[in-house]
């Protein structure tokens, strides 16, 4: 792609945000406008959301207990309600509508991920929470993170957990997970928390279910806090003092399932004396406008080892920055931990030498398109 290409792409890209943030829509879209905002709003990972009961209103109908399946395929009931089953709702403010252009079906793309790595649509009928594979809720210092198999947070929120819905989960081991635009968690324009009733919410329920935007699953619970970090952080050159070139820390668990350490070794000298960080042959950084993706080298299939998509968007003047700093280096320094590096914004810089420190790290070349 040409600078004034990219630039085109650039701009076009950032018309489009300005419109979103200003009138809380952008109108078709298509090209590299519509990749590019795609890609921003899918970064966007801090949602409103509510904690809840499957017995809640909002749903429509009281819970009761399913014990078996006729031949008929019908299913078997008993008296009573259901037991207390705990439900997390994550409501995105943004609907990517992507539409069909054979059937003019329009579908939310983040929907359709979810729903091809294991989760469900709900039509109206059953309330049926199968279990999605290598998914987990996790409980953080301030809130909740939903992750995938890959330990990627695909949704994260700062909810209210009461004792009764802790209990609940905690006895259960899972949680069932709503994702949609249309979940009754934020109070639209013009109304307030007294006058959006229940009603109104489980009608919005309703609407959003009918036209399939909405995915649900069971998923695993975790009560502690997790034990490795899911979050990447870019670290500009000349990291504290030291002469490094950008930087980019990893979770290691994103790298764990592509063989192990791929040419990384330990940092545990780094800020003690001279050290000879190696240069690994078996990744290379691809950089783009919005993300940062470890690939193997020579790989041009598109495919790629662990990426990152900077939530700031193409226009984001510290993402340019270390950009524009790591293709001056021609590498960066890629950096695998289990620890959170930035776990408060007040962090001190020895707390972060010492996530360095208990890390794996190799410099990392980039590719040709990278360097430019």
């Amino acid at each position: 792609m040409s600078k004034a290409a990219r630039n085109r792409r650039r701009r076009q890209a950032g018309q489009a945000e300005r419109q979103l943030r200003r009138r809380g829509f952008t109108g078709p879209l298509q090209g590299a406008a519509a990749l590019s905002l795609l890609e921003q709003e899918t970064a966007q990972t801090l949602m409103p959301c509510r904690a809840t009961f499957l017995d809640d209103p909002l749903f429509g109908g009281r819970a009761v207990r399913v014990t078996g399946v006729t031949p008929e395929g019908d299913l078997i009931t008993a008296l009573g309600s259901a037991p207390d089953v705990p439900v997390m709702l994550f409501e995105p403010e943004h609907i990517l509508a992507l539409q069909d252009t054979i059937t003019e079906q329009t579908r939310d793309g983040r929907i359709d991920a979810l729903v091809s790595s294991g989760w469900h649509r709900m039509p109206p009928g059953v309330m049926a929470g199968l279990p999605a594979d290598g998914w987990g809720l996790y409980r953080t210092g301030g809130g909740v993170q939903l992750c995938d198999p890959y330990a990627g947070i695909f949704a994260e929120g700062r909810p209210d957990l009461d004792r009764r819905w802790l209990s609940a989960a905690d006895r259960t081991g899972s949680v069932m997970v709503f994702f949609g635009p249309f979940l009754g968690v934020r109070i639209p324009a013009g109304r307030s928390p007294r006058t959006y009733t229940g009603q109104d919410r489980a009608r919005e329920f309703a609407d959003g279910r009918r036209k399939g935007l909405l995915a649900a699953a069971s998923v695993r619970w975790h009560a502690a806090t997790r034990e490795q970090t899911a979050t990447w952080v870019l670290l500009a050159e000349n990291l504290l003092g030291l002469p490094l070139p950008p930087a980019v820390y990893v979770p290691a668990q994103a790298l764990k399932s592509h063989g192990g350490p791929l040419g990384l070794a330990t940092l545990a000298g780094l800020g003690r004396g001279p050290l000879d960080i190696p240069v690994t042959r078996q990744l290379a950084a691809r950089l783009t406008a919005t993300d940062v993706d470890l690939i193997r080298p020579g790989d041009d299939s598109g495919a790629f080892t662990a990426g990152y998509s900077h939530p700031g968007g193409p226009d984001d003047p510290l993402f340019i920055t270390w950009r524009t700093s790591a293709a001056r280096h021609g590498h960066i320094l890629v950096i695998a931990g289990t620890q959170d590096l930035l776990p408060d914004p007040v962090t001190s810089p020895a707390q972060i030498l010492a996530v360095i420190q208990a890390s794996r790290g190799a410099l990392t070349p980039l590719t040709l398109g990278g360097q430019r």
